[in-house]
């Protein structure tokens, strides 16, 4: 059984509707990884200073909390590993000399990331992650077409990966199966191919009525 684990989805006992401080740390931290290329923005102190500025705090108070995310939680999850060192042009000698890790996402990490609503660049992502699986092509065309239903189905799926213990990759979307709303989707579709045209048009219509524009 992992010790390590992942609180994006961790929710406040007194709001259960608003998303904890550590969950909104923890999304920042992956998102950040997934839009940022600036291996400096990518160091403890970068996405620390990130962080801090989003939240109007110094960023030696938020350091601690960034290095737990790291180093105790999102390294031996395998999310995210060391990419490289900087330089150090301050500090202790050895310190100088081993330098600054930056990082970057694992491929399981860019799952995670596919899992977080705010993170730009889906189609770049979805297309680097090399174990989709058989469901993989579709994923990716309805990334395009239907972005919402690949975000709600990455979604609970590292839900369930966060409160399980399963291998991230290759997907295993079978985890979800029973998802009600999931489910609700698949019989509208069977239903809908079964329909003569009239009856599709009439479906369509009443769909963009309750949907909006």
């Amino acid at each position: 059984m992992r010790e390590a684990k992942l609180s994006i989805f961790e929710r406040l006992r007194t709001r259960p509707g608003e998303l904890s401080a550590k969950a909104l740390r923890q999304r920042a931290i992956i998102q950040m990884l997934a839009e940022r290329s600036n291996p400096q923005d990518r160091t403890r102190t970068g996405l620390a200073k990130s962080l801090a500025a989003a939240t109007s705090s110094k960023w030696q108070t938020v350091y601690p909390a960034v290095f737990g995310d790291i180093e105790k939680i999102m390294i031996p999850l395998g999310i995210i590993r060391e990419e490289g060192r900087l330089p150090l042009r301050r500090g202790p000698r050895m310190m100088q000399e081993r330098g600054s890790p930056h990082y970057s996402l694992t491929q399981e990490g860019l799952v995670v990331a596919l899992a977080i609503r705010d993170v730009q660049g889906w189609d770049g992502i979805a297309g680097s992650i090399e174990e989709m699986g058989h469901h993989g092509g579709t994923l990716r065309s309805l990334v395009k077409g239907s972005p919402g239903m690949v975000q709600y189905i990455m979604e609970r799926y590292v839900e369930a990966w966060c409160r399980g213990g399963f291998s991230l990759l290759p997907l295993d979307l079978g985890r979800i199966r029973n998802d009600g709303r999931l489910t609700m989707c698949r019989d509208l579709l069977e239903a809908y191919g079964r329909m003569d045209e009239a009856a599709r048009e009439g479906v369509a219509a009443l769909l963009s009525d309750v949907s909006g524009p």
